[in-house]
């Protein structure tokens, strides 16, 4: 910052320098959510990225056994497309369902399913 003097130097006083700095402060705060948010946005992006080219199958579940989330590599190792994953895997018990057939042994799985 470099200060010259000028006859105008006393032409802002103190009230009007607070309303300035005022100014400054509310005008910073949506740029500061702006900013929070393409951060999250980035992070969001990358983890899903990184998810994706996850060569392991990996299916997030919550605690209630519904399907949240499922990469293309565990989508893969099950033989499931998208479509089925999102439809006929709403929980984790539909997904033992679909699977049971496919396993050596399927009436361990179906008995398993059944008391559930």
């Amino acid at each position: 910052m470099m200060l010259l003097h000028s006859p105008r130097s006393a032409a802002f006083g103190e009230p009007e320098l607070r309303l300035m700095h005022a100014l400054c402060q509310q005008a910073s705060r949506p740029l500061k959510r702006v900013l929070w948010y393409h951060q999250q946005e980035e992070a969001r992006n990358r983890l899903e990225q990184m998810l994706t080219d996850l060569p392991t199958g990996l299916a997030l579940f919550d605690r209630q056994g519904v399907l949240l989330q499922a990469n293309p590599a565990w989508l893969h190792i099950w033989r499931l497309n998208g479509d089925t994953a999102t439809q006929a895997v709403q929980r984790l018990d539909d997904l033992l369902a679909l699977l049971a057939p496919r396993l050596p042994i399927q009436m361990h799985w179906l008995t398993f399913i059944s008391r559930a």
